[in-house]
C-alpha cells in the first residue's frame, strides 16, 4: 500500500467551528485545489440556502485545470433546475494566449479589480446589505490564500467576517 506523510496541529487552529452567514459564496481556488473546492460548490448546492456561488477557478493553462466535465455538469445542473441559487464559474489562466480565451475564460493574474469584477462585490462596507452578504472560500498555498485576503483588504473584507 502506498502512504502519505501529514503533519501539522490537528484540528489545524484556523478551522471554522461554525459556518459563516451569507448567501454570497465567492470561491478563489487555485490549481489542484479544486478538489477541495468542488466539493465545496456541492455542499453549498445541496444545503440550498445560498442565492449565488462563483468559482473562481485560476491556473497557468488551461490544460492544468482539472474537473472541466464536473464543472460543467454542475453549471449545466443548476441552469436547468428550479433552485433559486445562482452557479457561475470563471477560469483565469495566467499564461494562456489572450487571443484564445472563450466564454468563461478570463487572461491574468488575481487582484482587487479582478475579484470585484468576478464577484459584482460592492466597492465598500457602505453597502452594508450586499457587503454583509459575502462570504469566501480561498483554497491554494498559505502563500496566495494570505496574498488574495490581502487584496480583499481594500474592498473591506477579512476572515473573521467573510
Amino acid at each position: 500500500g502506498d502512504t502519505v506523510g501529514m503533519s501539522g496541529p490537528w484540528p489545524p487552529k484556523r478551522m471554522r467551528n461554525l459556518r459563516l452567514p451569507g448567501e454570497c459564496v465567492n470561491i478563489v481556488c487555485f490549481g489542484v485545489g479544486i478538489t477541495e473546492a468542488i466539493e465545496i460548490v456541492r455542499g453549498e448546492l445541496k444545503r440550498g440556502d445560498a442565492k449565488r456561488i462563483i468559482l473562481l477557478y485560476a491556473n497557468r493553462y488551461r490544460e492544468d485545470a482539472f474537473f472541466r466535465k464536473e464543472l460543467s455538469e454542475i453549471q449545466a445542473r443548476t441552469q436547468s433546475s428550479s433552485t433559486d441559487c445562482i452557479f457561475r464559474l470563471a477560469y483565469l489562466y495566467s499564461r494562456e494566449d489572450k487571443n484564445s480565451m472563450v466564454d468563461g475564460e478570463l487572461k491574468g493574474r488575481v487582484d482587487t479589480d479582478l475579484l470585484k469584477d468576478v464577484f459584482d462585490l460592492p466597492s465598500s462596507s457602505g453597502q452594508i446589505g450586499k457587503h454583509r452578504e459575502q462570504r469566501f472560500l480561498i483554497v491554494g498555498s498559505r502563500k496566495m490564500i494570505e496574498d488574495t485576503w490581502k487584496l480583499l483588504e481594500p474592498l473591506e473584507y477579512n476572515r473573521e467576517n467573510h
